[in-house]
């Protein structure tokens, strides 16, 4: 194949990961806004939300855990194809839930197809996306991000209900299977191009390097998580704000998040990933401190600030795994850091989900703060291991 065919075949591929990522944001921050009323008709108590992200865990956690493995034995394209369809079949599950025990079963099917999918691509990009692209690749989960909470709010203020804004989800996710299925052929498995003397093995301090990297993605996921699914219960219900102008509010915090990555997808390269990840913990600790403060009841312009902050450090740290733990390791170890993402995603929201049950809907500015002061925190300490490991950035 000639190098201009190799070049516009990588680019298709860029988009076609892009196109999946928009749609996995879908499905992804739909929930939030859809849990008051979703709660009402299954008749569950609001901080159970915490409850169904859990339930989700199993299933993000196995499938992104297997990712090297499902890769090995299937290939990047099957691969995508197969979380695809468990994602289609998760969300058909909650377009037609009516009871708690089926919106549990489609936390767990979602679980599984957002796992496998968000792994199978991070893998293939950690080794064939430059920085910019990988940037680029996340801030297409920021634009479903965008635009899952303003369907959901859509359809909740309209007659149409909660239910119909899953139908119109899976009308995306059900697009999006197809084109995998047509392209599934294209795809050239992300085979690690290190071997058994990759520089990065026989490092001193790389086991500590491996566990502060899997707090950093536990944490970090888990501050963007909860802020994406607790600032809309606490916006309407806590605040008084309406349906539409809290969903609005969410989704400039999805937003800023997308417009962080897509700005970051053009300079990332140029500032360099400390630059970055520095810009990013400031301004989660300070954006997130605002929102709980809420001065003149401002703290909602808070919340596009939060998402900018956060918008660079999955990408980054996602990007800097080859670097920091092994051009050889990193297949299995992008699965590892996803599924200590899953873990995360689920425990920070359930427990922020006790801290409501145990006061009131007010915990989650302080919870949100020391979240982010936590990760910053582990940043630093990350940063200092990898210089002294010998693998500075």
């Amino acid at each position: 194949m000639f190098p201009d065919a190799r070049r516009t075949k990588r680019h298709g591929l860029v988009v076609v990961a892009v196109v999946a990522f928009v749609v996995l944001g879908m499905s992804e921050s739909g929930l939030g806004t859809a849990w008051p009323s979703m709660r009402r008709d299954v008749a569950r108590p609001i901080h159970d939300l915490g409850t169904l992200l859990v339930a989700g865990l199993a299933g993000y956690a196995t499938a992104s855990a297997a990712a090297g493995w499902a890769i090995g034995r299937w290939g990047t394209g099957r691969s995508l194809v197969l979380a695809a369809a468990t994602s289609l079949a998760a969300l058909g599950t909650y377009a037609t839930a009516e009871a708690w025990s089926s919106v549990l079963a489609a936390a767990m099917l979602l679980g599984l197809g957002s796992g496998l999918l968000d792994a199978t691509t991070n893998a293939f990009a950690a080794h064939r996306f430059t920085a910019g692209a990988m940037n680029l690749l996340h801030a297409g989960f920021g634009i479903g991000a965008t635009a899952g909470p303003l369907v959901m709010a859509w359809a909740v203020s309209s007659s149409a209900g909660w239910h119909r804004g899953y139908v119109a989800i899976a009308a995306a996710q059900a697009a999006m299977l197809l084109t995998l299925v047509l392209l599934r052929g294209r795809w050239s498995d992300a085979e690690p191009r290190g071997t058994g003397s990759d520089r990065a093995a026989g490092r001193p301090g790389l086991d500590r390097i491996v566990v502060l990297s899997l707090a950093m993605f536990f944490v970090y996921t888990g501050v963007e998580v909860a802020a994406g699914q607790w600032s809309f219960s606490l916006l309407n219900e806590g605040r008084g704000l309406s349906t539409r102008a809290a969903g609005a509010w969410v989704a400039a915090y999805w937003a800023g998040l997308t417009v962080g990555r897509l700005g970051l997808s053009a300079v990332a390269t140029g500032l360099g990933p400390r630059r970055v990840l520095a810009f990013s913990m400031v301004g989660s600790v300070a954006s997130t401190a605002w929102f709980w403060w809420n001065p003149a009841g401002s703290g909602l312009a808070a919340l596009p600030l939060l998402g900018m902050s956060l918008a660079g450090v999955f990408p980054t740290l996602m990007s800097l795994t080859p670097q920091r733990l092994g051009v050889a390791r990193t297949n299995a170890m992008v699965g590892y850091q996803m599924a200590a993402a899953s873990l995360g995603a689920a425990a920070l929201p359930w427990l922020i989900g006790r801290g409501i049950a145990a006061t009131s809907l007010d915990a989650v500015g302080p919870a949100l703060t020391a979240a982010a002061f936590t990760m910053a925190t582990l940043h630093v300490a990350l940063e200092r291991r990898v210089c002294v490991a010998g693998g500075g950035t």
